[in-house]
């Protein structure tokens, strides 16, 4: 009987002292939460703190541009938030990696695109495209 009260007791003291660890990146709760919303797994740790660091630099962005107030709109984190802007553009616009030239490598008819992984929310950009 006292083994289960000793493994009770184990796993609060685990949890306990994983709290603060779990406290010490807000970014990193915010990322969980947008993993789950977005149904995201990552193959491993390695490809997670690389996504983690995209995702932390789109969230920098976001945040620095909703605080200018400017534009009438805000900018949110959306499911293409873990995407650099170059595979966003492989991804979305079938535009290929950027040749030396900066010219994409695959043939394009888009003429005119503002290339974000992220949102913007409230007005709408109807007509700006």
């Amino acid at each position: 009987m006292a083994r289960p009260s000793l493994l009770l007791a184990l796993l609060v003291a685990v949890w306990v002292c994983a709290a603060p660890a779990r406290a010490a990146d807000p970014l990193l709760e915010r990322f969980e939460r947008w993993m789950g919303r977005y149904g995201r797994l990552y193959a491993d740790a390695g490809e997670k703190q690389r996504r983690l660091e995209v995702y932390r630099r789109n969230v920098e962005l976001v945040e620095r541009f909703n605080s200018m107030g400017n534009g009438g709109y805000r900018l949110a984190d959306t499911r293409f938030a873990d995407l650099t802007n170059e595979e966003f553009r492989a991804k979305m616009l079938g535009l290929g990696p950027r040749s030396r030239t900066g010219h994409a490598t695959a043939p394009s008819t888009v003429t005119r695109v503002c290339i974000l992984p992220l949102a913007a929310s409230g007005r709408s950009l109807t007509g700006f495209f």
